[in-house]
């Protein structure tokens, strides 16, 4: 009896013994592996975010990346022969920009006339005019110049104790630019049997508001500018599209397909008089129309027999 209660305990330890030294090993071969998926596992996530990083797409201002506008090329126009010009006049027009359909000159984003100052910066070869006949440049420093008004302020000297009188540059007024004036020339093309309008200048027109009272006193033409010279720039620029955002029509497209509202305020006369000096109010709305409507009936005129 005390043999099989000696073999019992003997049995009961080494079995004791035997369990411990298995998880020991156990544990000896548990460790190292979970360490080795540890670092697995870090180095996975690490991988994972890098990749991540790398495939991370850039944020544009929309759904996708607009390049359409970039690849735009201007077309280039029809050649027009003189001997085929059968008849021309030359007109010179207002784009009031306050007009509805002339909405897109005053886009928000870019206003027109933020194209045009952005054209001229951009280019240096691009040359402004003070005249409408392209023979007298202005000096880009000039026209910044004009563009940033100065106003004198009196600022305090500490080191003096006095107030001294100094000039600073106002920002530009962009909602001064309301009106573009255009020169143009509309001419019948025999050979084609058309008639063709070409732009010839463009002027923005700043109003010019009176110092004390703020009220608009009158307008001035900044500078003239060559429009066959900025066609191939415009064409990289898009105009508003309040319809569809998808298919916005270039600059050059809104000019040549002329897609604006304006009126005539000049055409070609020996006294090189503008409507507005020999006719007021309703009767200056009148001749100007008066005038579209006569060149309009030139081109049937030039074929009837």
């Amino acid at each position: 009896m005390k043999n099989c209660v000696l073999f019992f305990a003997l049995f009961v330890v080494s079995t004791i013994g035997t369990f411990s030294q298995t998880q020991e090993s156990n544990a000896e071969v548990v460790n190292p592996y979970a360490t080795e998926t540890k670092e697995n596992n870090e180095e996975t996530a690490s991988s994972s975010l890098e990749f991540d990083l790398e495939t991370t797409p850039n944020i544009y201002d929309g759904a996708y990346k607009r390049n359409v506008h970039l690849e735009r090329i201007a077309l280039p126009l029809e050649h027009v022969r003189e001997a085929d010009v059968m008849w021309s006049k030359r007109i010179w027009r207002e784009i009031d920009t306050r007009q509805k359909l002339n909405d897109a000159f005053m886009n928000n984003q870019q206003s027109f006339i933020q194209v045009l100052l952005e054209v001229i910066e951009q280019n240096d070869y691009i040359e402004v005019y003070a005249d409408e006949s392209f023979k007298t440049p202005i000096p880009k420093n000039e026209l910044w110049k004009r563009l940033y008004q100065q106003d004198t302020i009196e600022v305090y000297n500490f080191e003096t104790d006095t107030y001294e009188q100094q000039l600073v540059d106002n920002d530009i007024n962009l909602e001064a630019f309301s009106v573009f004036r255009l020169k143009e020339d509309w001419l019948f093309d025999s050979k084609a049997s058309k008639m063709r309008a070409r732009i010839i200048g463009i002027a923005p027109v700043r109003d010019v508001l009176d110092p004390n009272t703020g009220q608009i006193r009158g307008q001035e033409n900044l500078f003239w500018i060559h429009y066959e010279s900025i066609r191939p720039i415009l064409a990289k620029y898009e105009a508003f599209n309040g319809k569809n955002n998808a298919h916005t029509l270039s600059w050059t497209d809104m000019f040549d397909m002329r897609r604006f509202a304006s009126t005539i305020t000049k055409e070609s006369n020996n006294r090189n008089l503008r409507i507005k000096d020999y006719a007021r109010g309703k009767d200056a709305l009148l001749e100007a129309e008066r005038i579209d409507n006569e060149m309009r009936d030139m081109e049937f005129g030039l074929w009837s027999y």
